[in-house]
């Protein structure tokens, strides 16, 4: 190893590092190329702050070539989000490769850039009653009843309560014959069925309470 190089990675502080580095660049005894090289090949949180701070110097795809090759959904999300000129498209379907639907719902969430509908199609894929309820709860532009219609079959009573809940605004405790499965992980998908019917019916006096 180059033993420039050397001092600049035993530097801890990040940004006493890029003091370093910008000193020895603008002295010209280092040069961009050899920083790539080495922050390429660990393709780490240390390479985003890297390429973010010397965005302007860099090549961004090849940066984000090797992050997606790093198969890491934490470097991958990150480089997305704060890479000025990152190719979002393959780096969102790098982030669905890696099946990691917490950072999914996130990106989702903070990135105007993120592609809703292919980030909600994966949620809905996975199958997991947890991250469909929270994208519906959290992502704005979302196809509401795709999501509902994958959320009930799961038949998850802990997520299907919460979303009728936190969503529908219908207290799901209100209903006597809930009363019997409120314990249960999973509920029938018939009980589900009475339960969805009936908030979707036009609104008369019952004796259900029914919260908005």
């Amino acid at each position: 190893m180059n033993s420039y190089l050397k001092k600049i990675v035993d530097i801890k502080e990040l940004e006493e590092r890029f003091k370093v580095i910008d000193k020895l660049l603008n002295e010209k005894i280092i040069n961009i190329n050899l920083l790539e090289d080495y922050y390429i090949n660990i393709a780490g949180i240390d390479t985003i702050m890297f390429v973010k701070r010397y965005h302007d110097k860099v090549n961004i795809k090849i940066f984000g070539d090797a992050v997606i090759e790093s198969e890491s959904s934490l470097c991958i999300y990150c480089f997305a989000l704060e890479i000025e000129g990152a190719n979002i498209n393959r780096l969102e379907n790098a982030l669905i490769n890696t099946k990691d639907f917490s950072r999914m719902c996130y990106f989702a969430l903070v990135s105007p850039k993120a592609n809703i509908s292919k980030l909600e199609e994966a949620i809905v894929q996975s199958r997991d009653a947890e991250y469909i309820y929270y994208f519906a709860r959290d992502i704005q532009s979302t196809n509401i009843i795709r999501l509902e219609e994958a959320l009930l079959k799961t038949q998850s009573y802990r997520f299907t309560h919460h979303y009728l809940r936190d969503i529908k605004g219908i207290d799901i405790d209100s209903f006597d014959y809930i009363t019997e499965v409120s314990h249960e992980e999973v509920i029938d998908i018939n009980t589900i069925n009475r339960i969805v019917s009936l908030y979707n019916k036009p609104k008369v006096k019952t004796k259900q309470k029914l919260t908005y």
